[in-house]
């Protein structure tokens, strides 16, 4: 059968325009979130976000539609003029292709939307979801062999998409990592692991595997169904195995956006999309550190990042590695202010009110950022400041570190 031929009997062709139309209402629906960083894990995956279900269930709505059609003219029972395999793929393709290209067309628009090139870091989730279209649609095929098209196509169609689309939001957690649907929006900074995507591969895939192996010529029939429900059995079982501890978001490798360091000690890094400031926030952040030795506190950061590129989940600070939010704060007023008492976070989430204040007190007068601090309504704690320069030199260096220990034993 010539490809020209293939299509005109593929449903696929029919189906275009309406898959079409879905893609291009859902991205002009959705708003991305990218905030012009141009991060292509973000924009990839909110690109997809919407269509995973509905390419999915019409993948396997049109491979149940094209072994019906081949079970009812003959051709699947012919003889072996050509292997199974070969006339499913035959069959298959033109709907395969219409998914792919539902996933392709909004994933190429979102990126020119927002002015962002591929990355390697950003295809994981499209080269999932292009083989699982695959899957599908040969899970499709297999059911259209064993029930009539009309009723198999249109409930296999419904009952892919609410199984995808409704995964994401069902409980218990570990559901939303098979069924195909990424559940997670990438953000900043993050890219997805080979690992969150395997248990997705797992289930369709083996389940799709799973039926292929009913067409080999093995004796009896038993074996065939035996070797089948093993192969979908054990990776179904290996999808749940590997995401059954997971919480609502799959394991993801962050610091995935490129970045550009400068300086030495503390040598300081930011992401490259927001790094023409990073001039300016190290020559801040020397001059910082410098007054506080003035002070009598003794910080020595070797390096500096930017929790922008940390996406959802911050590690701590050590004293050896800052982790600040450099891009945040250099776009807001009174930066050096804000970076010097980012500098000097508490260890506990809610200190004591009174240690805060007289910590943001003590940070403006040291650092020289008075006017900063009065400029943010902050309220002087002048008692407390003129009980610090009162102190003998050795016990007012030994004051700031005392203070966020004791504010987070009162109030954290």
């Amino acid at each position: 059968m010539t490809f020209r031929t293939l299509l005109r009997v593929s449903a696929a062709v029919r189906v275009l325009p309406f898959a079409v139309a879905l893609v291009l209402f859902y991205h002009h629906a959705n708003a991305y979130t990218d905030d012009g960083l141009g991060h292509a894990p973000t924009v990839v995956s909110e690109a997809l976000g919407s269509i995973y279900g509905y390419a999915y269930a019409i993948a396997a709505g049109l491979g149940a539609w094209e072994s019906g059609r081949l079970r009812q003219d003959g051709l699947w029972g012919l003889g072996p003029g050509r292997s199974r395999f070969t006339i499913a793929a035959a069959a298959l393709a033109p709907g395969v292709a219409l998914t792919w290209l539902m996933l392709l067309l909004p994933v190429a628009l979102a990126l020119a939307d927002d002015g962002t090139a591929p990355t390697a870091g950003s295809l994981p989730p499209l080269l999932m979801a292009l083989v699982l279209c695959a899957a599908h649609a040969s899970i499709g095929f297999g059911v259209g062999l064993r029930f009539q098209r009309l009723v198999a196509a249109p409930v296999l169609c419904v009952a892919v998409l609410v199984l995808v689309a409704f995964s994401w939001s069902v409980e218990p957690m570990w559901l939303r990592h098979l069924f195909g649907q990424y559940p997670t929006t990438l953000v900043f900074g993050e890219r997805a692991s080979l690992l969150s995507l395997l248990p997705h591969l797992l289930v369709a895939g083996g389940v799709a595997v799973g039926g292929w192996l009913l067409w080999l010529p093995l004796r009896p029939a038993v074996v065939r169904g035996a070797l089948a429900l093993a192969v979908a059995g054990g990776a179904v079982a290996g999808a749940w195995g590997t995401a059954r501890g997971w919480d609502y978001n799959p394991p993801l490798v962050v610091g995935a956006a490129p970045e550009r360091c400068t300086g030495g000690t503390p040598r300081v890094c930011m992401p490259t999309a927001t790094a023409h400031r990073l001039a300016s926030v190290r020559a801040d952040l020397v001059s910082v550190l410098a007054d506080f030795r003035a002070a009598g506190v003794a910080y020595a950061p070797g390096l500096v990042t930017d929790t922008l590129n940390d996406g959802r989940y911050t590690p701590r600070s050590t004293a050896a590695r800052w982790r600040l939010p450099l891009s945040t704060l250099a776009e807001r007023p009174h930066a050096r202010y804000r970076l010097a008492l980012a500098s000097v976070r508490f260890s506990c989430p809610h200190p004591d009110p009174a240690a805060r204040r007289a910590v943001q007190a003590w940070v403006a007068r040291v650092t020289g950022e008075e006017p900063a601090y009065h400029a943010l309504g902050a309220r002087r704690a002048a008692r407390e400041l003129a009980r610090i320069e009162a102190l003998p030199g050795a016990d007012r260096g030994g004051w700031l570190p005392r203070t966020l220990a004791t504010g987070c034993g009162k109030g954290g």
